[in-house]
């Protein structure tokens, strides 16, 4: 089987297209100009930014062309970016996707199913549809395709100059577009450089604790151009360090761990001088002068202090209490920042008890606004020249923020902690970079261990900045008073304890908020890296410490050569209509603005402080008339706080009045919004409204979205389980990812109708093999009651039956030998491609099964409910991969390996190395490896200390052994690649009748 690819009908750039088996010489045709173009397609080396000529303004909506000539191809994706636009992306007039206001880059698999003209119709037309929200409005496409003419070579399409555009797509009079520059350093343009793998070691930072001096820099990867000193190793008297600051003599100030503050006198390239400047004050985790008063938030003695020299003798002889706070230590009183408004701003994580009888910004519907006891990491603010200041609560949500600081727009950040313990499950949530804005609750509540969980993440949370992933945050700060080149001197700075690194979080405006992407800045083993600052000169000083560990401080100074950031049109216009939208959600939250026009603004962040500032008012006054508003996104978000203030008052009115909006022509965020306020509904509605709910909803499902799909799972299963239960296992049996699987098993474990046998000895099926997966310390606990509340809605004898299923087995040891069938051939590719279009054509199920069986397939592999679970599962691996792909991958299994099953070489620091497969297992913070060196006998587990672990890579040698088909004849080839695509549905066309 064959794809094709296409040439741009202008400028000859080289695009993918769909899979093909006929046309081939047409094809074949176009090599020489395929060829001739590749030269022109890779000098480009990003996608241009464009739009229609002319003004551009809000509301506005053209159309952008692309046509295309076909040639032979093997895999493609697209991928779109709508910046502060909606895109709706066709192919030969039919929708393949969108990429939606605000929302990611969405990534488009061409491989298949794509509506193509014939080869004799000249041009296949990709056209996108765009509407714009701001004056800023802009599009990139990247097209990539790969294996081209039959080998492994790639080639990319980007738009630019020679696309086309228009105000209606019926025009033939389109005209080139407009373009703004490259995708260039835009947060979508490059890919992440943060992702933590299973080398990496959780338990490092415990190499500290009984160190004799701080790492030796040059043991630390740090990007070019920067140089790292070591300045001073704590001595054994100086405690553990956390905290940081910079007086205005240019001198250190440490927080200690224990007790105390020690104050720094730097040389050239070492500590002159150090000093105690206060013993008593208990882990001072935060200090920041303002003036010459020096505030410090004590963890342990529960109190934000202010420290005063009152006669001059360079001494703190004045101490007096702030604010006191209750609550326990743990995620406790963190760093202090001075905001642009004059105020000191006070970070706390979840252990630390709410303020009451304060000045409350957030929305009253929260648990703690109606007297509730809540446990929520939280940021409050006072004016410092008061000397019994006014405290206000600005904000909250969070879990264990440690940092805060402010860019040089007067925004602030902050770098918020996971819950480790859920790690692996549908509910987790990673550590996070969060833009903190006034009222907004960020969604945590100090639940962990409870079961079943509730999950963190609403609509009416605002949505991530931008997930890192594993992590212990600690100390924060922008490059702002840097002396850095370029990018690096706007760059938000965030510490990772746990992984001994700081990542460099580039941050682009991006409407009223911001979108952003990270590398790994800096990062060593062990480097317990506590807090940071700027100094005089604009040096980046760092320390390490916590948990009793060796501390030490380090200078991270620039030593390469000048650079001069630039922008691109498109990044200045961008820059322009994210400062008026910022300004305009800045004015709403300060009640400047009437909140109710602003309810409809595709800016999710300025819909959030609407929102807020409407529940603040009285309910009488907006409930009933907003949910009765005729624009969707106002209706919706009403609905929504309506539920949240009263459900039981208002769920019926509710659930009535969202039919007149159709599902299916909502964005994801207002699908997503709309499913949050039946959830919400949902104890209050009749079996009737429930039924009529569940109509709408099962219209839509399953969505193209996994969140949605997520929803509509766990709401549509409790309306009406009877026509859900099957679609949820479809769901279930195509999800690719741990996240969504478990969502599912977790969703389904209480219901009692609706299932058929062969759907519930699937699930247990499932279920079972959960044992494979990677998380934290609560995920067998919770996998536990999974199983057993599933278990409970069963009659006893189906529950001795399916619990059998639940029992685990040792895996099978595979013994080549032990085949009883002779070597038919050494097949080879060009022998058996012409024939794959006779998959199609009156194939046998039995033999296919059998062949899957006899040739070891079944032993790794699954299909359906029959199968090994040590490989991928080919149940749908028909909708995924093209016959050619499958029949390459059985005749030449090394030629493309997936991360997950790769193997890799581990070299330990005594000079051994061992070839193996990784194995995921158990507790992510594991400080082992888990070997499988014999794909054959997968019992045989090899463990390894990570710390021995002295370098580690990829060798792209399958664990599936080369010529398993070679035991089958050509018919049998055939049918088994017919069962494959069947995903073991004998009811498929593929087989006789």
């Amino acid at each position: 089987m064959t794809g094709i690819v296409i040439l741009h009908a202008n400028s000859h750039d080289v695009i993918p297209c769909l899979p093909m088996t006929k046309h081939i010489e047409f094809a074949i045709a176009f090599l020489l100009i395929a060829i001739t173009a590749a030269s022109h397609v890779n000098a480009a080396n990003r996608p241009q930014w464009i739009w229609a000529k002319g003004k551009r303004e809000a509301n506005q909506t053209v159309f952008l062309k692309s046509e295309f000539q076909i040639i032979p191809y093997k895999k493609i994706t697209m991928r779109v970016i709508a910046d502060s636009a909606t895109a709706i992306v066709t192919w030969n007039g039919r929708e393949i996707g969108r990429a939606e206001a605000f929302g990611p880059p969405v990534t488009i698999d061409l491989s298949h199913g794509l509506p193509i003209k014939s080869p004799d119709q000249k041009f296949q037309k990709l056209i996108i549809r765009a509407t714009s929200h701001s004056e800023s409005p802009a599009i990139s496409v990247r097209i990539d395709s790969t294996g081209v003419f039959g080998n492994g070579d790639s080639y990319s399409m980007y738009t630019g100059e020679h696309w086309s555009a228009s105000l209606t797509p019926e025009q033939d009079n389109w005209q080139p577009v407009a373009t703004y520059g490259e995708l260039a350093d835009d947060p979508w343009g490059l890919p992440p450089d943060i992702d933590i793998d299973r080398f990496d070691d959780y338990t490092q930072w415990k190499r500290a604790s009984n160190a004799k001096e701080g790492t030796n820099p040059t043991t630390f990867k740090v990007k070019p151009g920067y140089e790292v000193t070591l300045l001073r190793t704590a001595a054994k008297n100086e405690s553990s360090w956390v905290s940081m600051t910079f007086d205005a003599k240019g001198r250190v100030l440490i927080g200690r761990e224990d007790q105390g503050i020690l104050r720094m006198t730097l040389g050239e390239n070492e500590v002159a001088k150090v000093e105690s400047i206060n013993t008593l004050l208990k882990e001072p985790r935060g200090l920041l002068f303002v003036g010459k008063d020096l505030y410090v938030n004590a963890n342990n003695s529960k109190t934000l202090f202010r420290l005063r020299d009152t006669n001059g003798d360079d001494q703190f002889d004045e101490t007096v209490r702030i604010y006191y706070s209750g609550g326990s230590v743990g995620h406790g009183r963190n760093d202090l920042a001075l905001g642009p408004d004059g105020f000191v701003y006070s970070i706390h994580g979840d252990s630390v008890d709410l303020p009451r009888d304060v000045v409350d910004h957030t929305s009253p519907f929260r648990k703690h606004s109606r007297g509730q006891k809540s446990k929520e990491g939280h940021v409050i603010r006072f004016h410092p020249g008061q000397e019994k200041p006014k405290i206000e609560l600005f904000l909250s949500g969070l879990r264990n923020p440690y940092g805060i600081a402010f860019n040089a727009d007067g925004e602030a950040f902050t770098y918020d902690a996971d819950a480790e313990f859920d790690m692996g499950s549908p509910w987790y949530r990673p550590t996070r970079i969060r833009h903190l804005v006034r009222g907004v609750d960020y969604g945590w509540r100090g639940v962990t261990h409870q079961w079943p969980p509730y999950y963190c993440d609403h609509p009416f949370n605002p949505p991530s900045t931008f997930d890192i992933g594993k992590g212990s945050p600690t100390s924060v700060k922008f490059g702002t008073r840097s002396n850095f080149p370029g990018k690096y001197k706007d760059v938000f700075y965030a510490l990772d304890w746990t992984y001994g690194r700081i990542l460099a979080v580039h941050m682009t405006p991006r409407g009223s908020s911001y979108a952003c992407r990270a590398e790994t800045f800096l990062k060593g083993a062990p480097l317990n890296v506590t807090d940071l600052d700027f100094g005089p000169k604009g040096a980046m000083y760092l320390i390490t410490g916590g948990r009793r560990t060796k501390s030490a401080l380090y200078r991270i100074r620039y030593t390469g050569k000048p650079v001069i950031r630039t922008f691109t049109k498109q990044q200045k216009a961008r820059i322009a209509s994210s400062t008026k939208a910022r300004r305009l959600r800045q004015s709403i939250e300060q009640g400047h603005q009437t909140p109710w026009p602003h309810l409809r603004s595709p800016d999710p962040w300025i819909r959030q402080a609407a929102r807020i500032a409407i529940e603040r008012e009285q309910e009488e006054s907006w409930a009933t008339n907003g949910i009765a508003q005729p624009d969707v996104n106002t209706a919706l978000i009403t609905m929504m706080s309506a539920a949240r203030a009263d459900g039981a008052k208002h769920a019926e009115v509710i659930t009535r009045l969202m039919t007149r909006f159709r599902m299916k022509d909502m964005t994801t965020e207002q699908k997503l919004t709309a499913l949050h306020a039946l959830r919400l509904c949902e104890p209050h509605l009749s079996e009737k409204r429930k039924r009529a709910s569940a109509i709408e909803m099962l219209a839509i499902y399953p969505d193209n979205n996994p969140a949605v799909n997520r929803e509509l799972a766990y709401l549509t299963v409790r309306f009406w389980p009877q026509r859900a239960v099957g679609k949820t296992i479809d769901l279930l049996a195509k999800a690719n990812t741990q996240k969504d699987e478990f969502h599912y098993l977790y969703v389904l474990r209480n219901v009692r109708e609706g299932w058929t046998d062969e759907q519930r000895l699937f699930y247990f099926d499932v279920l079972n093999r959960t044992g494979n997966y990677l998380g934290g310390a609560g995920l067998r606990g919770f996998l536990s009651k999974i199983k057993k509340e599933s278990l409970a809605t069963l009659s006893e004898t189906d529950r001795d039956k399916y619990a059998k299923l639940l029992v685990t087995q040792k895996l099978p040891v595979i013994d080549l030998t032990s085949t009883k069938r002779k070597i038919v051939k050494q097949w080879k590719m060009d022998e058996l491609e012409p024939l794959l279009v006779q998959v199609s054509e009156d194939r046998s199920f039995e033999n296919g099964k059998r062949a899957f069986s006899e040739a070891f397939c079944g032993h790794c592999h699954r299909v359906g409910l029959k199968g090994g679970t040590l490989g991928p599962d080919l149940s749908a691996v028909g909708s995924r991969f093209d016959r050619r792909t499958m029949l390459e991958s059985m005749i030449e299994p090394s030629r493309v390996v997936s991360d997950k099953y790769a193997s890799m070489k581990v070299t330990k620091t005594n000079g051994e190395s061992i070839i193996g497969r990784v194995v995921q297992r158990g507790d992510y913070r594991s400080p082992t490896l888990h070997l499988m060196p014999n794909p054959l006998d997968p019992n045989q587990i090899i463990e390894i200390p990570k710390k021995d672990i002295a370098k580690h890579e990829r060798v792209d040698v399958s664990p599936m052994p080369a010529g398993l088909i070679n035991t089958l004849t050509q018919n049998e080839i055939l049918d088994l690649l017919a069962y494959l695509e069947s995903g073991g549905d004998k009811r498929r066309e593929h087989f006789r009748k």
